[in-house]
C-alpha cells in the first residue's frame, strides 16, 4: 500500500468557534491533495463466477476468467480497503489494473467489460454462488472497459476512471476510512476470448489487481 500526502491545494478556510459569547477563530483548514494506491491483501478478495454455473471460483486459483467463449455471464468480485479517504472526499481519479495471465490478442468490442462499485458502506468477499448471485448487481454508476488489443502475461493494463462510481461509495453517510470496496467487472457472455487475468494467490505482489485513487479532502497541513 502506498500513500502520497500532496499538501494544500485551495484557499484556507477559518474554523470558527465561540467562547465566552466571544467569536474566535483558532484553526485554518485547507483543501488538500492526497493519493492512495493499494492492492488486493488476501485470496479471498478476489472472487469469480459463472452465473449459470453451480459454484463460484475464488482468488485462490490464482486467475480470474472474466470473458468466456459460450453465451455464459460472468462476474468478478474484486475487494480493497481503503484506509485514508475520508467521507464525503472528492475524488478526482481512481483506476483498476489488471495484469494478463497469459500472451493474448483480444480483437473484438464484445469483450468489454464493466465495471462499477457494490454501493455498501464497507464489503466483506462474498462467500459462495449465492452470495455473489445476490450481490453483483448491486453496483451504482458503471463505466466500459475496452479490451481490444494485446494483452501481455504478468503484463498490467488499466481501467478508465472510475471516479464518478467510487464516489457513489464515498458520499454514503456510513463510510469511514478503514472501509472495503467491492470493484465488479461483469461480462455478458459469448466473448470472442477466453480472457485470463491475473488474480492473488501465487502471483507476485506487483501482478495483483491494483486500486489508484486520487482525492482532495479538507483538512489542517
Amino acid at each position: 500500500m502506498y500513500r502520497a500526502h500532496r499538501g494544500p491545494v485551495g484557499s484556507l478556510t477559518p474554523l470558527v468557534g465561540y467562547s465566552g459569547g466571544q467569536r474566535i477563530t483558532s484553526l485554518h483548514q485547507q483543501l488538500l491533495d492526497d493519493a492512495l494506491d493499494v492492492r488486493t491483501a488476501a485470496d479471498t478478495d478476489v472472487v469469480y463466477a459463472q452465473l449459470d454455473a453451480t459454484t463460484a471460483y475464488g482468488g485462490d486459483w490464482g486467475e480470474m476468467h472474466p470473458v468466456a467463449t459460450s453465451a455464459r455471464r460472468r462476474v468478478q468480485f474484486i475487494r480493497f480497503v481503503l484506509p485514508d479517504i475520508p467521507q464525503g472526499a472528492i475524488i478526482t481519479a481512481c483506476t483498476l489494473s489488471l495484469a494478463g495471465a497469459q500472451n493474448q490478442s483480444v480483437a473484438t468490442p464484445a469483450d468489454d467489460l464493466r465495471l462499477g462499485f457494490e454501493q455498501a458502506d464497507t464489503v466483506a468477499s462474498p462467500a459462495n454462488l449465492t452470495a455473489v448471485q445476490n450481490r453483483w448487481e448491486n453496483v451504482g454508476a458503471t463505466v466500459t472497459w475496452q479490451n481490444s488489443g494485446t494483452w501481455n502475461n504478468n503484463v498490467a493494463r488499466t481501467s478508465p476512471n472510475l471516479a464518478s462510481a467510487l464516489q457513489q461509495v464515498i458520499d454514503r453517510a456510513g463510510w469511514a476510512p478503514g472501509n472495503a470496496v467491492g470493484v465488479w467487472t461483469y461480462h455478458p457472455g459469448n466473448g470472442a476470448n477466453a480472457l485470463q487475468l491475473r488474480a492473488h494467490n501465487g502471483v507476485a505482489e506487483a501482478n495483483r489487481p491494483r486500486l489508484q485513487v486520487e482525492y482532495q479532502h479538507w483538512g489542517t497541513p
